[in-house]
């Protein structure tokens, strides 16, 4: 399917480097231990923390997060964390300040060192922080998808959040489709199957599409709007 590549803003690019060149270099990663292994309690995860360690990064990354907040209308707590493991990104339902009443986003520094080559600008990343507010928002609205369909689900919600973006930020939308891509399996019998690569593609991509039809109407995507089509779609695959 056709896809849009817009110029990119330069704002992930210019503190990548800088953290990239500041981070201990990545050790070996397998494919199979990516994803973001939802759960209802925070695990020992690594070294979790506020701030990257780096202002510029929090400062861009604090940006992204406030439009997350406010376009899918939850209010997580968000974290950096050193992963033990492999680079990840998860969402969880557990509430570590009330002041984040919808649940918790941790991002790993080794997934954002890993990313930032990845596109322009390191679009990728806001896409990945998308997709777990996607998870944090099927948890305050108690949708009932389960195994590859919630991770479907997020990833329909980071096509939407992709639409958007692109009017107050440069976003390389060849490079996340090609990302969500990539990150698809082929274990279907496996509790951590997220999809089959064309399925991850197809749903940022439906996500993008639906979001883009709704602005072409005159209108703009409402959380019910996205919660309705999005589900619909989800339900639909089954």
């Amino acid at each position: 399917m056709k896809s849009t590549k817009l110029p990119v803003s330069s704002d992930w690019l210019i503190v990548g480097f800088v953290f990239i060149y500041s981070m201990i270099p990545m050790s070996g990663y397998g494919q199979d231990a990516e994803g973001c292994f939802l759960s209802d309690e925070l695990i020992s995860l690594g070294s979790v923390s506020a701030t990257s360690g780096n202002l510029e990064i929090d400062f861009v990354a604090g940006q992204e997060v406030q439009r997350l907040r406010s376009m899918f209308g939850v209010n997580p707590q968000f974290y950096f964390f050193r992963e033990i493991e492999s680079p990840n990104a998860f969402a969880t339902s557990e509430v570590n300040d009330e002041s984040f009443p919808d649940g918790t986003v941790l991002f790993g520094l080794r997934l954002h060192n890993r990313e930032m080559p990845k596109s322009m600008g390191g679009t990728t990343i806001p896409m990945i922080m998308a997709h777990e507010f996607g998870h944090i928002l099927s948890f305050k609205m108690d949708l009932s998808f389960d195994g590859k369909y919630q991770e479907l689900w997020a990833d329909y919600c980071a096509g939407a959040y992709m639409f958007y973006r692109q009017f107050w930020k440069s976003t390389d939308v060849s490079a996340t489709l090609k990302t969500f891509f990539e990150i698809g399996d082929y274990a279907f019998n496996s509790p951590s199957h997220h999809g089959t690569p064309q399925e991850r593609y197809d749903s940022v991509w439906r996500g993008f599409s639906d979001a883009k039809g709704f602005h072409y109407r005159g209108i703009s995507i409402t959380l019910p709007d996205l919660v309705t089509s999005g589900s619909s779609y989800i339900e639909g695959l089954r």
